[in-house]
């Protein structure tokens, strides 16, 4: 079957001129572990099926600025399955499109280890490196000045995709500088926990694989909210890779982070979750690159980070996430047009694909295209007399004298007559070299016998009583009597009658030198004698080279049969095999694809809402079949089929060109379904309506999909959505002024939340909707797997753990991000049980900031919040030298001289200006505003450690003074 034609493995028969065209960009998609992989799987479809290829006729639809890398330690992810719902035509190019980091010694994946995973993906860091850089030129290659934007996939409690994310979005970063692109977002899309939990908990995995989910989930977290957090926290991504180098920074991994989840804001579990929120994703992706006004998805990155900015952050926490949600309401068009299609060959397979010759249909074959034995015998021999060569007007004394007058004369009219035998010979074996070479073997039809037969088997094959198959088992069976099997006959009659001529050869001869001897001999010398002899001699002389001409003939006649047997089986072979191979697997396909209707179980159908569902229409449909002229239909396709261009798609078996003539075919036979607008499904399912009825049916339709927009973030009770800044796109086909209207009235509902817009997708209206400024601690997860995570004694969770980290080219070793702090502010853990650990480290923490508030470590720094102050290494040089020499000293005056000197410069420390600085909220009470600083002081480890060395400084000069005292 062809997978691009079948609709369970995402094809079907699709109007290229219904698609899409991408905007002005470059796009790298880039799939880590099995869920990023499957995501890259899903996007490739999607594409395939909505976005125009850069050739809209080349048989291989292709996308060259649209390039996809897989990365896994699996090499199961990359094998296409015979039980995956995508064809072939979705699945990655091993060879271009898929990175593999196994190690070569080792047979197994990542298992559960996200430092393995890590490890794995690290070891090649280089070449992911160089990889990303000649894509991101290949994609750009022929743009002028296109934007590009990386989308990078992946899960985050896996093995692979968990344990390489973050490198993986640094090393992109990487890429870009290194290759000079600027206008480029790196954008990640990460699968929160519970969507791969919902998957295996579908498959009826053991709660042990649902804890290492969520242990890894919840350190992935930890992690991505604490890098995330760099430019508050102090901290900064820093990183040795073999043959890269240092890769050290403060910015986020990525440009824009989407967060995408099993549930609903609201809470909802969805069906199916997991493809659902691949789904989401893909759409979201596609709608960014289709957008060819300024208003859409890609302008709003350029306000993305201004839209935070403005947000309320009620605690200290990064709110730098966006979440989305989709929802798409669709015609069901593809599905139209690859029914009908169904039903013309499943009229082909019911009424031609058994149907047999008899012996009377070849005998009238045979009749009909003069293919009888004589017939062809007298083609070949046409022009060339062989029933009398004339006897030449020799007196017997000219021939006594010259022999060659009567032995030439016969001997060249038997040339004359093999060399017109030759020349037939030349024309009627003619083969053809070219079947779609229509001209040429047509011109050759007057005379060659091959190409006779197969125009008259090729009308044979498009007439709709007959058909391909009834040609193909005409030409050659294995049962009854065909064209092969007769000319296999012809093949023994020629043989039998040449051997019947080499059997009169002797004779002959004998006989002809008998009258030559008789004629040259020293018998009588009477002149009638003499002359009756050679009349005898140059008779025998006529006979015998007559029936070497006759000879001549069979002999070219038995070739000639031979070689039109070669020919046929040739035919059979090259052409009807394979046009009948690719009818059998046309009609199974369609056969297939009209199971897959009627069983009404679609691809994608918890995600996917109908504007018009295929049951609807398919009672028109059925009226539509029931009055199809399918003879006619027939007959057109198999004459399309027949010619060139058809010809061409066919006969080399290549599924590509066979898939794409179809789908052109029939989206042009079926045109008036493949244009057919949201109003006319509504016509034809309601009857005439007024335009206003049909705005408020889409209007209704369109509420229910905003409502299926919720974006997919299970969001916790502590967290309020409605503080995250809100847009969101309705999108309706641009050739229905109804549906123009409905979304315009949903516009005026929804305001900046949910903007109209317009696309040359004529068959959907769909909603993409964004949360921006969204806090990881939002998220149901965190409290969920939090406390189990931290009691967690196993390894290997968090990509640093101990000091160590099994990385290539590793340089530091006192990291240790198991003690990462939570995502959740601090004062959140009263509403959940949290860790003991993380709230003692918070209170630590905390007690920590309120102590540098006490010594004036931390305090406000004009406009620009409250900075870290740092005792200046000048002047603690300063007051240890004169504690020294006050030690030494042994007149009590003289110590308290030092005292007073002390004293003094403590009262007056001199302090570097302060570089880290403490985030203090958007809020205007400033007792949230503490708490807020406190809580961003929490989420930060690097600056505790600077506030601790300068505690213990202001502690040293205090105790140094006491001691002094003391003495």
């Amino acid at each position: 079957m062809y997978q691009r034609l079948l609709l369970s493995k995402q094809g079907g028969l699709i109007d290229v001129s219904q698609q899409m065209k991408i905007d002005n960009c470059a796009v790298i998609c880039i799939g880590l572990g099995g869920t990023g992989i499957d995501c890259l799987k899903n996007l490739k479809a999607k594409i395939y099926n909505r976005i125009r290829p850069d050739d809209p006729d080349s048989p291989v639809p292709h996308y060259d600025h649209i390039k996809f890398l897989a990365v896994d330690s699996d090499e199961y992810s990359f094998i296409p399955r015979e039980e995956s719902p995508f064809g072939y035509f979705c699945s990655l190019d091993p060879d271009t499109e898929c990175f593999r980091i196994a190690c070569s010694s080792m047979s197994y994946n990542a298992g559960r280890n996200r430092q393995f995973g890590r490890y794995l993906f690290t070891g090649k860091a280089n070449e992911f490196r160089e990889r990303i850089e000649t894509l991101i030129y290949d994609a750009r290659a022929n743009l002028y000045q296109p934007r590009v934007y990386i989308h990078i996939f992946s899960g985050v409690c896996g093995n692979t995709g968990g344990g390489s994310f973050l490198d993986a979005c640094y090393l992109v970063q990487e890429a870009v500088k290194r290759s000079g692109v600027t206008n480029c977002y790196v954008c990640g899309y990460f699968f929160l926990p519970d969507v791969n939990i919902n998957k295996v908990k579908t498959r009826g995995e053991l709660y042990d694989v649902i804890r290492f989910l969520e242990h890894n989930g919840y350190a992935a977290l930890q992690e991505l909210d604490y890098c995330m957090n760099f430019e508050r926290n102090g901290d900064k991504w820093s990183q040795q890779y073999e043959g890269v180098g240092l890769i050290e920074t403060t910015r986020q991994p990525v440009d824009i982070c989407h967060l995408v989840s099993a549930f609903t804001v609201d809470g909802n579990a969805l069906a199916d979750s997991y493809n659902y929120a691949l789904n989401v994703a893909s759409d979201y992706v596609i709608d960014i690159h289709t957008d060819s006004s300024a208003f859409g998805l890609a302008s709003s990155f350029s306000t993305y980070h201004r839209r935070i900015s403005h947000i309320h952050k009620a605690y200290g926490a990064e709110y730098g996430y966006r979440i989305i949600g989709a929802s798409v309401a669709t015609l069901p068009r593809k599905e139209v047009v690859t029914y009908l299609t169904s039903s013309v060959f499943d009229h082909m397979s019911s009424s031609l694909k058994d149907k047999s010759p008899t012996k009377e249909d070849c005998l009238e074959f045979v009749n009909k295209n003069a293919l009888s034995y004589d017939k062809i015998y007298s083609q070949l021999i046409s022009g060339a007399d062989l029933t009398a060569f004339p006897l030449n007007d020799v007196s017997w004394k000219d021939a006594f004298a010259n022999d060659d007058l009567t032995v030439m004369y016969f001997a060249d009219m038997h040339a004359r007559t093999s060399e017109k035998i030759e020349k037939n010979y030349s024309l009627v074996s003619r083969e053809i070299k070219n079947y779609s070479d229509i001209q040429a073997w047509q011109q050759s039809a007057t005379y060659s016998i091959i190409a006779k037969i197969f125009i008259a088997l090729r009308d044979i094959a498009a007439d709709p009583d007959y058909g391909p198959f009834f040609a193909a088992k005409l030409l050659k069976s294995n049962t009854g009597l065909n064209i092969v099997a007769t000319i296999e006959g012809y093949i023994m009659e020629a043989h039998d009658k040449l051997n019947h001529e080499h059997a009169l050869e002797d004779n002959l001869y004998r006989e002809w030198k008998e009258s030559r001897d008789a004629f040259f001999g020293n018998g009588s010398r009477l002149l009638m004698s003499r002359n009756q002899k050679y009349r005898t001699y140059a008779n025998a002389t006529r006979i015998l080279y007559l029936h070497r001409a006759r000879e001549t003939a069979m002999s070219r006649m038995l070739d000639l049969m031979k070689t039109l047997r070669d020919q046929l089986v040739k035919l059979s072979t090259e052409f009807f095999y394979v046009l009948t191979s690719t009818l059998r697997g046309l009609v199974d396909t369609f056969d297939d694809n009209k199971k897959y209707l009627e069983c009404g179980v679609f691809t994608h159908l918890n995600y996917e809402s109908h504007i018009a569902a295929f049951e609807d229409v398919l009672p028109d449909l059925t009226q539509t079949i029931a009055a199809m002229n399918m003879n006619l239909n027939i007959r057109s396709f198999m004459k399309e089929l027949s010619s060139e261009a058809g010809i061409n798609a066919w006969i080399r078996g290549n599924e590509n060109y066979i898939s794409s003539f179809v789908n052109r075919y029939f989206t042009n036979s079926f045109i008036a379904y493949t244009t057919k607008t949201i109003t006319d499904y509504f016509q034809t399912l309601i009857g005439p309506i007024v335009p206003a009825v049909i705005v408020g049916r889409l209007q209704e339709s369109m509420h229910g999909l905003i409502a299926k927009a919720d974006p997919m973030f299970g969001a916790t009770n502590t967290y309020d959505i409605n503080q995250a800044s809100k847009i969101g796109y309705i999108t309706c086909p641009s050739n229905c002024s109804e549906a123009i209207l409905a979304a315009n009235n949903i516009q005026d509902i929804y305001g900046d939340e949910l903007a109209s817009r317009t696309s040359d997708e004529s068959d959907r209206i769909s909603v993409i909707r964004c949360f921006d400024g969204v806090p990881m601690y939002g998220y149901q997860g965190i409290f969920r797997f939090e406390k189990d995570s931290i009691n967690c004694k196993a390894t290997g969770h968090h990509i640093y753990e101990n000091g160590k980290s099994f990385v290539y080219g590793e340089e530091t070793t006192d990291r240790d991000w198991s003690c990462l702090p939570s995502p959740v502010p601090m004062r959140l853990f009263d509403s959940y049980d949290a860790s003991p650990r993380i709230v003692e480290q918070a209170q630590y923490a905390k007690d920590l900031y309120l102590e540098a508030i006490e010594k004036r470590v931390i305090r406000p720094v004009d406009d620009r919040g409250f900075g870290i102050f740092s005792i200046s290494d000048t002047f603690m040089d300063d007051f240890r030298k004169v504690f020294d020499e006050g030690e030494k000293k042994t007149r009590d005056e003289d110590r308290i001289e030092s005292v007073n000197v002390l004293e003094r410069m403590k009262d007056d420390i001199v302090y570097d200006s302060p570089n880290e600085f403490l985030d203090s909220g958007s809020v205007e009470d400033e007792n949230n505003r503490e708490m807020v600083r406190i809580e961003y002081f929490v989420k930060a480890p690097c600056l505790q450690k600077i506030v601790m060395a300068e505690i213990e400084k202001h502690n040293e000069i205090v105790d140094s003074i006491s001691i002094l005292k003391q003495k």
